[in-house]
């Protein structure tokens, strides 16, 4: 019989028989009903014998009962074999409902090994640090498990306590550092685009009608300029485009360089709202950029037939890497340089504009 090996407590019944003893029994006591005269059965052995001389050669009978069964799925095969070794009828399959013998398992933290609980009451321990050997066999020399990395116990882990900690520390100092950097960007001069006052917008925006902080378009759309200089947006443009005007008559110079527009709430798009550099680049919600622009003229667009209801534009203009860092709107403030300009001028006995930079 070829029967795998095994673990003798696997395959226990409750009455201590083995399933391998009871398959040797059916092997060795098959009654193999052979037709013929002069032929006996040996009971132990289970091999036929003729007396008084042998079969005819081409005569196919009986000699021998195949059985084997599969340790993952519990199927026994049966197979008659005739004189020649060879299979004999067809073969037959027995399912055996085995896999019902485990019925609980748990895990040993401190053997660090897994305990399957038998039917029967007994039980199968294997360790891991075991079976991660057993695995290596099955995989190819150049793509093996190290058992280094397989944390079983303190000694086998992927990263030990110390690389952990200094891994966390260095993690929470480089989040320390990054808000820090982000603080000191968005308190110095990161956007570019000079909006300083609701008097200067009035000077640029003149198709409509002003009240304090709120400006009517012809168009019927509403902006209102809040204290940091973003601007609410109400209404719905009919007959003509609602524009409000963010930048002197011909823009301002920018230098040379990577430059991110932002400041359009999102959804917007070129046929409903946006904000604009003309010429350039658009931001529908999701920014725009550009590299370089000799005239920054920007504006913001609300298209002819399109309701807005409180939106909140924030129009900015920042450096790439200002933005990598933090993408805060942050309202205009000279850089150092326009403040050194403007203190030059009025030591010269000229005038430095407040109310609108790098005109």
């Amino acid at each position: 019989m070829a029967n795998q090996e095994r673990e003798p407590s696997v395959l226990d019944f409750p009455n201590g028989q083995r399933v391998e003893d009871i398959l040797k029994k059916a092997q060795n006591l098959a009654n193999i009903q052979i037709i013929g005269a002069g032929l006996s059965l040996d009971g132990e052995t289970g091999e036929l014998s003729a007396s008084g001389g042998g079969m005819p050669s081409d005569v196919k009978y009986a000699t021998n009962l195949s059985l084997t069964i599969d340790s993952s799925t519990f199927v026994v095969t049966a197979q008659l074999l005739d004189q020649n070794g060879d299979n004999l009828g067809t073969t037959q399959t027995i399912d055996l409902p085995l896999e019902s013998v485990v019925v609980g398992g748990s895990y040993n933290a401190q053997t660090k090994k897994v305990i399957l609980t038998l039917k029967n009451g007994n039980t199968v321990e294997f360790s891991i640090a075991d079976l991660v050997a057993g695995l290596q066999t099955e995989l190819s020399a150049s793509n093996k498990l190290n058992p280094v990395y397989i944390n079983y116990d303190s000694t086998h882990r992927a990263v030990s306590d110390a690389e952990k900690t200094a891994w966390n520390t260095t993690t929470t100092n480089e989040v320390t550092d990054r808000a820090a950097l982000a603080e000191l960007i968005d308190g110095a001069a990161k956007n570019r685009l000079p909006i300083t006052s609701v008097d200067s917008l009035k000077q640029l925006n003149t198709y409509g009608t002003w009240e304090n902080n709120v400006y009517t378009h012809s168009s019927g759309v509403v902006f209102t300029v809040n204290d940091d200089m973003s601007i609410t947006v109400n209404g719905t443009a009919s007959g003509a485009n609602a524009v409000l005007v963010l930048s002197m008559p011909g823009g301002f110079s920018i230098e040379a360089g990577n430059w991110i527009l932002s400041g359009c709430p999102s959804g917007g798009s070129a046929s409903t709202y946006n904000i604009a550099i003309a010429g350039t680049t658009s931001d529908t919600g999701t920014t725009g950029s550009f590299t370089s622009c000799s005239k920054v003229l920007v504006r913001i667009y609300v298209i002819s037939g399109t309701t807005v209801d409180n939106l909140t534009f924030k129009p900015m203009v920042c450096s790439k890497a200002a933005w990598d860092i933090s993408q805060a709107y942050q309202p205009y403030r000279p850089s150092y340089q326009e403040l050194y300009e403007r203190i030059l001028a009025l030591e010269g006995g000229g005038t430095a504009s407040l109310s609108m930079a790098r005109q």
